[in-house]
């Protein structure tokens, strides 16, 4: 019978780093299905008191900006796990890979767009920050098309 070779064990800290990052991405999905909960509920219940007159209340649960404000918190934490996920790669494999990097970088931009207040920008910022994203994006995919065609490549030649 051969003996099949061991997989290289995994270092307690990449073990660490691995279950800190399911419990909080679970704690994640909770908070935000609550958070979500309550914008639905809010999407019901104002209209339904302004055509009802008899009925209680009219005032949001939480207000746009409070809504705005949990939503780019989600969006900062979300921004930090990606961040471990660059250490716990480079940790792993001794090089940081960019599309890791691009996706930090597409979620901080995209955390910045949810808490912008579009009356205090001139037109000409907010379509540098658009064509910033799509500069990114075109970069994560150029990266993602390249790795796909490599192996294609080497196999030819």
């Amino acid at each position: 019978m051969e003996e099949q070779p061991t997989p290289s064990k995994k270092h307690p800290l990449i073990i660490m780093a691995e279950k800190g990052k399911r419990i909080i991405a679970g704690i994640l999905l909770v908070m935000m299905f609550i958070l979500l909960g309550i914008a639905v509920l809010e999407l019901f219940w104002v209209p339904l008191t302004l055509a009802i007159p008899g009925l209680p209340g009219g005032s949001a649960i939480l207000s746009e900006a409070e809504l705005l404000g949990a939503f780019g918190i989600f969006l900062s934490v979300l921004i930090a796990l990606e961040l471990v996920e660059t250490v716990e790669v480079y940790f792993k494999d001794h090089q940081v890979h960019a599309e890791i990097v691009l996706l930090v970088a597409m979620i901080a931009l995209a955390r910045k767009v949810v808490l912008l207040d579009l009356s205090k920008y001139e037109p000409l910022t907010i379509m540098g920050l658009a064509t910033l994203f799509l500069g990114l994006a075109a970069a994560y995919v150029a990266i993602k098309w390249a790795k796909q065609l490599g192996p294609e490549r080497s196999s030819e030649e």
